[in-house]
């Protein structure tokens, strides 16, 4: 039964209401059934009683299916991972094949695995690439992001786009049963291929786009055609049923001549965390440290809250922010001139201090749609803006100040201002910090512009309020120096700050050529 709890945070964190909420709760728990029973017996030739344990095989285990046209599907290992669970057949799923071009910018045509002429009558060309997007649980052909995906994709060039829509076989509460429907998906998926391989095309000018199942489906697809697919990129990959398991189930480098992964919500499964932290790629992207992303609510509060107040569609916002955040990324980054660029590091931590700004004998990389421009390899790790509704890619520069004898609470915020241009106000602590002499401080930001060489930085300081004085913050506290570092640019520049900063008000300090105050 303890194997089961995972699952609830995973269904309770998927389901529309309340109610749909309670009855995945009775299918997993009530409804269970477990198979492993014992029988004792006592020999009656020794005085000693011998428990002798026998186990009844599982009904469920070790079974095949068959459909027509796609083949045979069992649950032998590795294919046990999904609670025995075997693919439903084709008909049940349901899953369409949408093409779109440039010449049916917004009008799909349906892409029929058993029927070359559906793809030779289509407006498939051959000489073009293709990209295929691939959506995960509870996402359907209604998911708004794949057309937003789809549309970012036919502005950048003139592709093949195909969305893969099989939102019969991925709906809640059945988790399980949606992962052993990705096998299924994927082998239809392998005979679309093969079709547009019949009508001309190449296997390696393929590029699979996954999202959540959707990204262990591409790997599913890039295993039967013998990792020749020229690249896949896994969006968040699912987490239950996958993690630490045999390769030959989930996602992983010998899928694809390239595979490129964007972790951002592998936080544990007790906090709903949904993505896969385990490095799966050629090149894995921790962004912002990969278990959950600035500007999404806290998943735990804010699901129950929401939960309280019957409010479904904060439910869902509470639950999927994170975890959607890596297809928002990769569509932000096919348009955008931000480079969403990552670093190699031994840990988000080591990052986070500002140790990892150089590219090092690795080399860095660029998350998202430029991934497979770079030869860097490995894991590497970026973070984004705090927005709470894009756009995310930003400059990284890290910001390290010294508060002297300071130690009160407040917030404190800094303005960069270079050669290209100035930032917006960047707070550089959390809200209400405790502000207090502790050395040199690092801050790894974010900032929507690259400003150039750093001139000059604006501190502004605003005090915690209190009940009148109780509680509250000084009215001025002593930063004694700056230092900015650009991690695109690879340059420093310090400051002194020799004026106290006020609550409520600015003050600016001039860059200094000697990293010493006097």
């Amino acid at each position: 039964m303890v194997r089961w709890v995972p699952y609830l945070w995973q269904k309770a964190s998927t389901m529309a209401t309340s109610w749909i909420i309670l009855v995945g709760l009775c299918v997993q728990i009530c409804g269970g059934t477990n198979y492993d029973t014992t029988h004792s017996h006592e020999s009656t030739s020794s005085p000693t009683a011998v428990n002798i344990t026998t186990e009844k095989p599982n009904p469920y285990a070790n079974k095949t299916i068959c459909y027509a046209y796609v083949g045979c599907f069992d649950n032998f290992p590795p294919f046990d991972n999904a609670n025995l669970d075997l693919p439903r057949s084709p008909e049940a799923i349901g899953t369409e094949f949408l093409l779109y071009t440039r010449r049916n910018w917004n009008n799909s045509q349906h892409l029929n695995y058993s029927s070359l002429t559906s793809i030779t009558n289509s407006f498939y060309k051959s000489s073009l690439k293709t990209k295929i997007i691939i959506h995960g649980f509870t996402n359907s052909i209604k998911s708004t992001w794949l057309y937003e995906m789809k549309n970012a994709l036919l502005t950048k060039d003139d592709f093949n786009v195909i969305i893969v829509a099989w939102g019969k076989g991925a709906t809640a509460p059945n988790y399980n049963q949606a992962v052993s429907n990705t096998r299924m998906v994927g082998t239809q998926l392998r005979l679309i291929i093969d079709m547009m391989v019949r009508a001309g095309g190449k296997v390696g000018d393929m590029h699979l786009i996954g999202h959540s199942l959707g990204a262990h489906t591409a790997g599913y697809t890039g295993r039967l055609l013998h990792g020749r697919l020229g690249r896949i990129t896994g969006m968040d990959p699912a987490e239950p049923d996958f993690e630490h398991l045999s390769e030959g189930i989930r996602l992983d480098p010998a899928d694809a001549n390239f595979v490129d992964v964007i972790h951002t919500n592998g936080a544990p499964i007790s906090s709903l965390g949904y993505g896969l932290m385990q490095a799966s790629g050629h090149v894995d992207f921790y962004v912002n440290g990969g278990e959950k992303q600035p500007g999404c609510k806290n998943q735990i509060s804010g699901f129950f809250g929401s939960l309280l107040t019957f409010n479904t569609t904060a439910i869902g916002e509470a639950v999927a922010c994170s975890h959607g955040r890596a297809h928002v990324y990769f569509t932000e980054s096919i348009l955008t001139d931000c480079p969403f660029t990552a670093f190699p590091c031994d840990s988000y931590q080591n990052f986070s201090r500002g140790e990892c700004m150089t590219c090092g004998t690795r080399g860095c990389s660029q998350m998202g749609y430029y991934a497979d421009q770079y030869t860097a390899r490995g894991k590497m790790y970026l973070v984004t803006q705090s927005n709470e509704h894009g756009p995310y890619c930003g400059f990284h520069y890290v910001i390290k100040y010294d508060l002297g004898h300071t130690d009160t609470y407040g917030t404190l915020s800094i303005r960069l201002k270079g050669t290209y241009g100035q930032s917006s106000l960047i707070a550089i602590t959390e809200k209400d910090a405790h502000l207090r002499t502790s050395g040199m401080v690092s801050k790894l930001v974010a900032v929507p512009v690259e400003v150039g060489d750093v001139t000059s930085v604006e501190l502004f300081y605003k005090k915690k309020g209190g009940f009148f004085f109780w509680g509250s913050g000084a009215e001025s506290i002593k930063v004694v120096s700056v230092s900015v570092m650009s991690g695109e640019l690879g340059d420093s520049f310090f400051f002194c700050v020799k004026q106290s900063l006020s609550n409520g008000n600015a003050a600016t300090a001039q860059r200094q050529t000697s990293p010493v105050c006097r």
